[in-house]
C-alpha cells in the first residue's frame, strides 16, 4: 500500500469483483426508471395514504403532466419551479419535466422570501407549481414573482376517493385567489389532454434538477444536478450490492425527507423506484408524524436523521413490533457510537433483524457518497465509498493528500457530482479542485479521515470551530466527542459565544431517557473530563441540560438558536454549581 487512499482504494476488496469497472448507464432519469420497470407495470410504485399507484398509472400520470407542461410552452432546457411536499404530483412533475428535457427547480417553502423570489427570477422560471397551502402562506411573495402561470395543487389529488371526500367535507383545502395566471391542477391536466410529448433523448450533463444548500454557512446556493447524479447513484448501489434486496418487489420505503432535498428526491425516492421498492410518500416532515407512519404503514426501509430515530426510540408503545424493519438508516447528522449501539439494541428488542445503516454525502455530490452495506457496518464510521467513488483527506492549506487516519478536509471524486452552483461560477470554482493527476475533486468542507480498511470518518465541518481570546482554534466537535463519552449523555451540541477578546465554548446536553442520576453530578463529571482531555480554552464555560434539541424543517438541529442563548448555564464552583449568564 502507498498510504494514499486515492491510490490504494482499500474499500474495493469488500465489494463484488468488477464493481468498480461496471459501465454506468447513459440515460435520462426518466428513461432509466422506465427501463427498470417496463416489465412490472402492475407493481406498486407509490403509496399515498392508502392509495396504491401502479407503475402503469405512474407513467400515465407522468405522460399527462408532461403533455400539460408542453401545452404551457415548456421545452427542453427550460427551468420550471416545483414547490410541493412529498405528494405523487411532485414525483410526476419531476419525471415529466425530465421526459421533456427540462429541469425541475426544486424550491423549498422554508427558504427566505427574498431567496424564493430570487431563485424564480434567476432560473428564468415562467411556470411555478405550488401546493395550495404554500400559496396561502406565500401569496404576497408569489404575486411578486415574474411567472406566466402558477399551477396550484391541493394535497388531496391522489388520495383514495373516500379520504378525498372526507378532506373536502372538513374544508381542509387552502383558499387561492382567482387570477388569470393561476391554474387549478385539474384545469392544468385538462389542457394537455390532446398532447403527446416525445421522450427527450440522453445528452451528457443535461440538468435534471436544481436543489438548494441549507444556507447554514451563508446564502443558499442552487445546486445543479444532471441526469448522471440520479442514474449513476442507482448504478453504484447495484454494482456494489449495497442493499441485499429480494426480487419479490414487496419492499416498502417511507419517504419522509422532503423531495426538494437531494437526499429525498435521489437517495430516498429515486433509489426506491429503481430497486423494486414501493415509495411510501409522507408530505409532512415531522418526527411525530414519522413515528405514526412507521407504526401504521410498517415500512421495511426508513431514512431519517438520528434525531428522528431517537424520538422513535423514546416514544414507543409497549409491545411495539418492528420485525418488518430491515434497513433503519441514519443520515444528515453525526451518529455517536453509543447512540448507534442503543438504537441497534432498540430495534433488536422490538423484533427487527436490521442494524442501523449509515451514510455520508452532500447535495453537491448527488446525495450519497459513502454507506455501510447490509453485511458490513463498522461503528463510528459512515461506511465506505460507493463504487466508482474515491474519497480521501487533504491538507486544506497545501492540497497534499494525507495518509490513513490523518485528519483533514474530506474530498470526493464521484460520477454523481453536480454540474456547479447555478449561475455562480465563483462558488463553483471554489468547490472543485484539480488534483495533481488532473482529476477533479469536490471539496466537502467536512473534516475527517480514512482508515486502512477504507472506512470514512466524518468529525465535523471545517468551519465548526471558534477562535479563543488567545488565538487558539477550538474544534467544537472535539468537545462534543468528549461529552458523548459520558454514560449519561445521549446528545450534545457545543456552540461558541462571543466575548470581548474572542469566543468561548458552552455545551448543551440531552441526557438519556432512563437517566436517574442527579444532573448536577453529571455536569461536574463531564466538566472534569473536558478539563482532563481538552486545552483550557476548549473547556466549556457553562453547561445546560435540555429535554431535546429543536429540529429545523431541513431535519438538522437548530444550532443558530442555541448560539443565541446566553442565560441559564451552570458551571461547577467548588462543591456547588453556580448559574452563569453571559
Amino acid at each position: 500500500m502507498t498510504g494514499k487512499p486515492s491510490v490504494d482504494k482499500p474499500w474495493l476488496k469488500y465489494y463484488p469483483e468488477g464493481a468498480e469497472k461496471k459501465p454506468l448507464p447513459k440515460m435520462t432519469a426518466y428513461q432509466h426508471v422506465h427501463k427498470r420497470n417496463e416489465d412490472y407495470m402492475g407493481g406498486v410504485a407509490l403509496e399515498y395514504y392508502g392509495a396504491k399507484i401502479t407503475y402503469a398509472t405512474f407513467f400515465e400520470k407522468i405522460d399527462a403532466v408532461a403533455n400539460s407542461f408542453a401545452a404551457l410552452g415548456v421545452k427542453r432546457g427550460d427551468n420550471v419551479t416545483i414547490m410541493l411536499p412529498n405528494t405523487p404530483e411532485a414525483v410526476y412533475c419531476f419525471f415529466a419535466l425530465n421526459k421533456i428535457g427540462a429541469c425541475a427547480n426544486m424550491l423549498s417553502p422554508i427558504l427566505t422570501h427574498e431567496h424564493i423570489i430570487g431563485s424564480i427570477g434567476l432560473t428564468g422560471t415562467k411556470i411555478l407549481v405550488i401546493l395550495d397551502k404554500f400559496y396561502a402562506m406565500l401569496g404576497e411573495v408569489i404575486e411578486k414573482a415574474e411567472v406566466n402561470h402558477v399551477v396550484v395543487v391541493p394535497p388531496t389529488v391522489s388520495l383514495p376517493p373516500i379520504k378525498r371526500l372526507l378532506a373536502a367535507l372538513k374544508g381542509s383545502g387552502a383558499k387561492v385567489p382567482s387570477r388569470e395566471r393561476i391554474i387549478d391542477f385539474k384545469a392544468f391536466i385538462k389542457a394537455g389532454k390532446t398532447g403527446n410529448v416525445p421522450t427527450a433523448g440522453y445528452a451528457e450533463k443535461t440538468p435534471a434538477a436544481i436543489v438548494y444548500s441549507s444556507g447554514s454557512t451563508g446564502a443558499a446556493k442552487g445546486i445543479v444536478l444532471p441526469n448522471e447524479a440520479f442514474v449513476n447513484l442507482a448504478a453504484q448501489f447495484e454494482a456494489q450490492n449495497a442493499l441485499n434486496l429480494n426480487n419479490e418487489r414487496t419492499e416498502k420505503s417511507l419517504v419522509t425527507v422532503p423531495l426538494f432535498f437531494s437526499t429525498g428526491i435521489n437517495a430516498a425516492l429515486y433509489i426506491a423506484l429503481c430497486f423494486k421498492i414501493t415509495a411510501d410518500l409522507e408530505p409532512v416532515f415531522d418526527p411525530v408524524i414519522y413515528i405514526k407512519r412507521i407504526i401504521k404503514n410498517k415500512p421495511n426501509i426508513t431514512l431519517a436523521s438520528p434525531s428522528f430515530l431517537v424520538r422513535l426510540m423514546e416514544s414507543t408503545a409497549e409491545g411495539l413490533n418492528l420485525s418488518f424493519m430491515k434497513y433503519p438508516t441514519a443520515g444528515g447528522e453525526a451518529l455517536p457510537e453509543d447512540l448507534e449501539v442503543r438504537l441497534n439494541h432498540f430495534f433488536a428488542q422490538h423484533g427487527s433483524q436490521g442494524r442501523i445503516m449509515k451514510g455520508w454525502g452532500m447535495c453537491e455530490f448527488g446525495s450519497v457518497v459513502t454507506n455501510s452495506t447490509w453485511n458490513d457496518n463498522a461503528r463510528k464510521g459512515t461506511g465506505r465509498p460507493l463504487s466508482h467513488v474515491i474519497v480521501s483527506a487533504f491538507d486544506p492549506d497545501t492540497d497534499e493528500e494525507l495518509t490513513y487516519n490523518e485528519r483533514g478536509e474530506i474530498r470526493v471524486i464521484t460520477p454523481c457530482r453536480m454540474l456547479g452552483y447555478y449561475k455562480n461560477p465563483e462558488a463553483t470554482a471554489e468547490f472543485f479542485r484539480e488534483g495533481k493527476d488532473g482529476q477533479i475533486w469536490g471539496c466537502s468542507g467536512d473534516v475527517g479521515y480514512i482508515d486502512e480498511e477504507g472506512n470514512v470518518f466524518i468529525e465535523g465541518r471545517a468551519n465548526d470551530f471558534i477562535l479563543s481570546g488567545d488565538g487558539n482554534k477550538i474544534w467544537l466537535f472535539d468537545i462534543e466527542n468528549v461529552l458523548l463519552e459520558d454514560e449519561a449523555v445521549q446528545l450534545c451540541e457545543a456552540v461558541g459565544l462571543d466575548d470581548t477578546d474572542g469566543q468561548f465554548p458552552v455545551a448543551h446536553l440531552v441526557l438519556k431517557q432512563n437517566c436517574t442520576e442527579n444532573p448536577e453530578d453529571i455536569i461536574r463529571r463531564v466538566n472534569e473530563k473536558c478539563a482532563a482531555s481538552l486545552s483550557p480554552s476548549a473547556v466549556p464555560k457553562g453547561y445546560k441540560i435540555r429535554d431535546a434539541f429543536d429540529v429545523l424543517p431541513s431535519g438538522k438541529r437548530d444550532t443558530l438558536t442555541l448560539s443565541n442563548e446566553r442565560n441559564g448555564f451552570l458551571f461547577p464552583d467548588g462543591d456547588t454549581l453556580r448559574e452563569v449568564n453571559f
